[in-house]
């Protein structure tokens, strides 16, 4: 997966970055990341966030499925705030067409809402999840063609996050 940093509306644009990243020839399950620019714990949010952002890698195995579970197939984790960017988009381009259980585990003082696109601006499923009580949440989602992407959404205040997919067996 490629995460994207979505900082205006534009879905056209964003969806025309995820046919960019189709040709490129994606792998599912690799994560690349761009850190940005630095700014102190204040300034990016980070400061008020339920854990340290050194330890999100520790709590996002634990929340999810990792490689290795059955039916894993691509995942990732990190946190959104306001100040940084309020909406992240992720990118699966060779994920293939079936029936899969995706997994969202949050913690913060907020909620999110994840929705999975594939090919079309219509998302094929919305969830809104509250994460202030570090909430874990399993949805079903079929992806019609190869490829797909994920949308999480931040509502109001910093917030973790953790999401995996699995192939239905």
């Amino acid at each position: 997966m490629t995460r994207y940093l979505r900082r205006s509306p534009l879905v056209g644009a964003l969806l025309l970055a995820g046919a960019a990243l189709a040709l490129s020839g994606c792998t599912p399950g690799i994560v690349t990341r761009d850190p940005g620019p630095t700014a102190s714990p204040v300034e990016d949010g980070s400061a008020y966030l339920p854990i340290d952002v050194a330890d999100i890698p520790t709590w996002a195995a634990q929340a999810v499925p990792q490689a290795g579970d059955p039916g894993y197939v691509a995942g990732d984790f990190g946190w959104v705030s306001q100040q940084t960017s309020p909406a992240l988009w992720e990118f699966a381009s060779k994920l293939p067409a079936g029936d899969y259980t995706v997994t969202v585990a949050c913690n913060g003082e907020s909620a999110i809402d994840v929705a999975l696109f594939a090919n079309n601006p219509v998302p094929l499923v919305r969830q809104s999840i509250d994460c202030t009580n570090a909430t874990t949440r399993s949805f079903a989602a079929t992806v019609p063609a190869t490829g797909f992407s994920t949308e999480i959404t931040l509502e109001a205040e910093p917030v973790i996050y953790a999401i995996a997919f699995q192939a239905e067996l």
